[in-house]
């Protein structure tokens, strides 16, 4: 089949391709330097409810991180690049059986701060021992042809399968000697590109997609953002906003990547939003219910004011962000509010919230945007529904970061105001967010419960899932 151009994967190789080294025996609890290939162990307690390891990664290294618990421990991580301070994800459960996982491609090159913790950082009561197991690395191979007959295995699994077709369903079998294979897909600036795989019928197959530029950064990565299927799986979806024009490279493999178990078939459609069937928009709900109202669209640079009732006491803004675009959102109230904010990704994922770190009952959130695509910035007040206090406020949106707390000598600010969040280290101070994913509805923050995510947590008055956003983007199959 003849290809458009030239395609170069090796930074996609470099995320799907990992050389893992063998694990050494554990070491000392403490906290320190990690490498790939560690094994570490700790305690923590109420004295001590962290650790802080370093380890020094490359741009482009996939990196997974796993705490496990000695049963007591409820393991929380974070992962934070040491250069600019800021926090790049969080976890509490995604490693099964309460334990704490963490998988990402790095954005960077430089020295990364994993902090190993627990459920509730400072107010946690769970404490016990910890392992800390940390693997990653990179490989680099390039694929320079402007013909081929099929598919190329350009790297032991990795198998590059030519131009994709949009608007196309295309099929496809992964297994431990082929767990992944790479699709390259020309786009326009301005493209709502969205893609979803998802396991054949009677397939044991966990999808997962990853989306690259063709120089290897990646863009957009999701396992489990789509629909679930039978045997509790979810299908892998994700959208993206093209800003430049190009060939780009769409990644079908399985969760886990190389170090995966699941294997079978599956099935991959791609579109554009406003260009093909294969994605539409469902009916725009015209009527928000009772306490809510729709404000419009926040861009950075501008501060809207709104005003907080018994009767209105959820605002929601939409703000378009960019994959890596730092923002910092900041609500002031007066007239006795108790201000509160809450962000929600592309998907509806509650990605952060906050009550208090603008100072006094004001709050803010400082976050680097994990993709790229439409926001839904939640202004409201403490305990929400449940809340009492009401006034005026004014909401701003600015790029970068706050200044920080006044006393510490972090160049990041917007969590000062989290009891317990600071993590101190030789390093400087750094500021975990306490709102990785679980499964666990016990574990819900407020918006989350409010938003009908967490069902069987639901209080009085909040049973019925909320409708935060408008319009939703639904995949037909």
């Amino acid at each position: 089949m003849s290809m458009r151009r030239v395609v170069t994967i090796c930074a996609v190789l470099t995320v799907l391709a990992l050389s893992m080294p063998a694990l050494p025996g554990a070491r000392a609890a403490g906290g320190g330097a990690i490498a790939y290939g560690d094994v570490v162990q700790g305690t923590i307690n109420n004295v001590n409810y962290y650790e802080v390891w370093f380890f020094t990664g490359t741009r482009g290294d996939r990196v997974q991180i796993l705490m496990e618990g000695d049963g007591n421990l409820d393991p929380y991580l974070g992962l934070i690049d040491g250069a600019s301070e800021q926090l790049l994800l969080e976890d509490d459960d995604s490693g099964g059986n309460g334990n704490a996982y963490i998988e990402m491609t790095l954005p960077g090159t430089g020295e990364f701060v994993i902090v190993a913790t627990r459920y509730g950082l400072d107010t946690g009561t769970s404490a016990g021992r910890y392992t800390l197991t940390l693997r990653g690395g990179s490989s680099a191979t390039n694929v320079s042809t402007t013909t081929t007959t099929g598919p190329q295995e350009v790297s032991p699994g990795v198998f590059y399968m030519g131009d994709l077709t949009l608007g196309e369903p295309v099929s496809g079998t992964l297994s431990d000697s082929a767990y992944a294979q790479v699709y390259s897909v020309e786009l326009q600036a301005g493209d709502e590109f969205a893609a979803v795989m998802y396991a054949a019928e009677g397939s044991l197959l966990d999808p997962y997609l990853i989306f690259a530029t063709e120089a290897g950064d990646v863009l957009a990565e999701d396992d489990d953002s789509g629909i679930q299927a039978e045997g509790g799986k979810f299908d892998a979806l994700l959208q993206v906003t093209i800003s430049q024009s190009g060939v780009y490279l769409l990644a079908a493999t399985r969760s886990g990547i190389d170090a995966g178990k699941s294997s079978g078939d599956y099935v991959l459609y791609a579109g554009i939003l406003n260009e093909t069937p294969v994605v539409q928009e469902q009916p725009v709900q015209q009527d928000l219910p009772p306490g809510m109202a729709a404000m419009g669209e926040i861009a950075i640079g501008q501060t809207m004011n709104g005003q907080i009732t018994a009767d209105t006491f959820v605002h929601l803004y939409e703000y378009m962000g960019t994959a890596g675009e730092q923002i910092t959102i900041t609500m002031t109230g007066s007239g006795g509010l108790d201000a509160y904010l809450g962000i929600l990704d592309p998907d509806n994922n509650v990605i952060a919230e906050d009550d208090d770190s603008a100072g006094g009952t004001n709050a803010q959130i400082s976050i680097r945007l994990p993709e790229s695509g439409s926001y839904l910035i939640v202004a409201t007040r403490a305990g929400l529904d449940q809340g009492s206090t009401t006034g005026p406020y004014t909401l701003a949106i600015a790029a970068g970061t706050p200044p920080p707390p006044v006393g510490t000598t972090t160049t990041t600010g917007g969590f000062g105001g989290l009891p317990g969040r600071a993590i101190e280290s030789e390093q400087g101070t750094f500021y975990l967010r306490g709102f990785g994913a679980s499964d666990n509805d016990a574990k819900c923050t407020a918006l989350a419960v409010f938003s009908g995510v967490c069902v069987s947590s639901a209080v009085p008055g909040r049973a019925e899932a909320l409708p935060l956003r408008q319009s939703r983007i639904h995949i037909v199959r």
